[in-house]
């Protein structure tokens, strides 16, 4: 066979692979495969330009074309090094630990910079990429509220997918034995997963089917009007959520959420205790344009609390957590059952707002204030506290 016909089916067979992989993946909720497919597509119509000399490929340097195959060998050598790897994973994840800390939120409210945090702990470790190529930031795996898949897939029962994050008991156990290292609690930062009514359930429910210990909680809080502020610019900044607003000032989208949110929200509401449904995709603005809703603190640990973590949770606010960082991070570590942390200090990470150099006017975080005082009130209850940090309305 001539060398073009060779060239064009390898590609027709790594386009089909790529849009048939990937969607199964996804459905799987297995980013690292469906980033495998992809990269071998491109990889092959890359390759079939260089080899037939396509018109688009002539700017390359006659050496560079003599190289291109070498290189893409050694792009499908990473693909499949990555998909054996991925492979691997799922195999053992039966022996896999599950994390014995989960930080479920609050978005927007110093969730990376808690994170990092616990990251410089020499006994605090989060979820590791699977892959090389994996949509992972060993922060946030995304599993439980179900936006990638995993949280509605029937392999939740017991987390299976969710264990490929993770090392495995035996490697735990060598550490301390043979290499004497400390005892590592690894952790999962997702900061979604409290606004999600269904996350928690589900949560429980495959620790007690894998027969492991209940997992501790970490909630860290900022003040809302202001975490709703930077939540918008967020969304602004990526272009993520219903049209209609994100090009629109924060007065537009708050409008848009007094209109449609409430409808989103009796509905996922619905979907709290229907713990093997997959994740439907219209529940999607439920998460993009809830900037009120997540800031409605109490309301959601009433509602944790209510699924019997009660004694597990322990809630940290940014504010306080800036001020005195030192006696922040020994509560956490008390609460964790593990050393002190030595360097305390707080480096801010992932600001959006300021970046874009938009600030909250003071109409608009009176108007704020008026809506959060009243649930504001019902938090300091909520956690017997005699006041909140300076800035809250009360």
């Amino acid at each position: 066979m001539d060398i073009l016909p060779r060239v064009l089916l390898f590609n027709v067979a790594c386009v089909a692979a790529a849009f048939g992989g990937s969607a199964a993946a996804l459905l799987c909720g297995y980013n690292a495969v469906a980033c495998a497919f992809l990269a071998w597509s491109a990889g092959g119509v890359w390759y079939a330009g260089v080899m037939t000399r396509g018109a688009n490929f002539r700017f390359f340097p006659r050496s560079g074309q003599r190289a291109m195959p070498a290189v893409h060998a050694l792009l499908l050598a990473f693909v499949f090094g990555n998909a054996l790897m991925m492979f691997w994973r799922f195999v053992t994840s039966p022996l896999r630990v599950l994390p014995g800390v989960q930080l479920i939120g609050v978005q927007k409210a110093g969730s990376t910079t808690f994170a990092g945090l616990l990251q410089r702990h020499p006994q605090l470790r989060g979820p590791q990429n699977y892959s090389a190529i994996a949509m992972n930031n060993e922060k946030e795996a995304h599993y439980w509220e179900g936006l990638y898949g995993g949280g509605g897939h029937l392999w939740s029962n017991s987390g299976t997918v969710y264990r490929m994050f993770y090392p495995t008991h035996w490697w735990c156990v060598l550490s301390q034995l043979v290499l004497k290292r400390q005892r590592v609690h690894y952790f999962d930062a997702s900061p979604d997963y409290v606004h999600a009514p269904w996350v928690v359930p589900r949560m429980l429910r495959a620790y007690r089917n894998a027969a492991a210990p209940r997992p501790k909680f970490l909630l860290i809080l900022r003040e809302p009007a202001a975490r709703a502020f930077s939540q918008w610019g967020m969304n602004v900044a990526m272009g993520a959520g219903p049209d209609g607003w994100n090009d629109a000032d924060f007065d537009v989208a708050l409008a848009w959420e007094r209109e449609h949110h409430k409808e989103h929200r009796q509905r996922v509401e619905e979907l709290r205790f229907e713990l093997d449904r997959v994740l439907p995709a219209n529940t999607l603005p439920y998460f993009t344009g809830s900037f009120v809703a997540r800031s409605l603190y109490a309301e959601q640990i009433t509602r944790i609390v209510a699924d019997g973590v009660a004694d597990d949770l322990l809630v940290v606010f940014l504010e306080e957590l800036n001020e005195n960082p030192r006696r922040e991070m020994d509560r956490v570590c008390t609460f964790l059952g593990i050393a002190p942390l030595e360097d305390c200090t707080v480096v801010r990470r992932n600001v959006v707002s300021e970046a874009r150099k938009t600030k909250m006017t003071p109409q608009q975080k009176a108007a704020l204030d008026d809506i959060f005082r009243e649930p504001n009130r019902r938090l300091m209850q909520l956690l017997k506290r005699d006041s909140l940090p300076k800035g809250w309305a009360v």
